[in-house]
């Protein structure tokens, strides 16, 4: 048998997911070089912080996710500054 998930509320929870995320990220990054770099560069704990310089740049790495959906990784509580973009992106 094998654990498939990260068995929250012991110590080393947060490390495996973070350790996930980045392996994930590594092993995928010439499928997926974008989404790949921001993964490794923009995650803090288990928040995603980045930006964009346009509307359109933004839509397209929110559109890009599949490395993080082939991962089991769901983005949620999408936020931005732009009042046109926050009907797109908070569930």
């Amino acid at each position: 048998m094998k654990l498939l998930t990260v068995t929250y509320e012991t110590s080393s929870a947060s490390f495996l997911a973070i350790r996930a995320l980045r392996t994930l990220a590594e092993d995928n990054a010439n499928r997926y070089p974008r989404v790949s770099q921001i993964a490794l560069r923009d995650f803090y704990m288990d928040d995603l912080v980045t930006g964009a310089d346009s509307l359109e740049e933004t839509l397209s790495v929110k559109g890009d996710g599949s490395l993080l959906k082939e991962g089991k990784f769901e983005l949620r509580k999408w936020s931005s500054n732009l009042p046109c973009f926050q009907d797109t992106l908070i569930k």
